[in-house]
């Protein structure tokens, strides 16, 4: 009786801290979200329809370091959404059509023997200008010219083993990701934390 008590006598101050919350914060985005939903939708749009996907590979580079986790976080605490993910194992028939424009170099025995030495973890992610943000992520080709602070600039000393593949242009990215995923691999979703990484009209 005592301990029912003790949370009725508080239960209204929780419950005004709630509502003032609610009032100052999370209403007034859902208003903003509503009038810009109700706009959308007259112009045959939706929060979120205008973001890009790109394609990222984890190479085995990447996987035989332990580096797996890290990449992702990086990714994540972006802000780029993760439509998919799985891990593959490529052969020399899809690594011929994936870098086609290296086919004929003389490295290409031995980027085909790297790429193939464990599986790779494939991944579409999805956000606001997605394949510049993520090609900024990653750094220059050559590990050891990547700027600090980017994924080859942290964990890369090498052209070959590079840590991950980005797409390099929205073209080619919708291209990549045809190539590695099924559509019915592709997932349509927003995060509800969306409303903390966009303003509702960059969306």
């Amino acid at each position: 009786m005592c301990i029912n008590t003790a949370l009725y006598r508080r239960m209204p101050r929780t419950l005004t801290c709630i509502s003032h919350y609610l009032n100052t914060d999370f209403f007034v985005f859902c208003s903003k979200m509503a009038n810009f939903e109700s706009k959308s939708k007259k112009k045959g749009t939706f929060p979120g329809s205008n973001m890009e996907q790109t394609l990222v590979i984890l190479k085995p580079s990447t996987i035989r370091r332990f580096l797996v986790g890290d990449v992702l976080t990086r990714f994540q605490h972006k802000g780029l959404i993760i439509s998919g993910i799985k891990m593959m194992q490529l052969d020399e028939t899809i690594l011929r059509e994936h870098y086609a424009h290296l086919v004929d170099r003389p490295f290409f025995p031995d980027l085909v023997e790297s790429m193939t030495a464990t599986p790779v973890i494939v991944v579409c992610l999805k956000g606001k200008d997605a394949v510049a943000v993520v090609r900024a992520m990653t750094g220059s080709t050559n590990s050891r010219n990547a700027a600090p602070g980017t994924i080859r600039g942290d964990f890369g000393m090498s052209g070959q083993e590079n840590i991950v593949h980005a797409s390099d242009s929205p073209e080619n990215a919708a291209v990549e990701i045809k190539r590695f995923f099924h559509p019915d691999e592709i997932f349509d979703y927003l995060p509800c934390a969306l409303r903390l990484l966009y303003a509702p009209d960059e969306l």
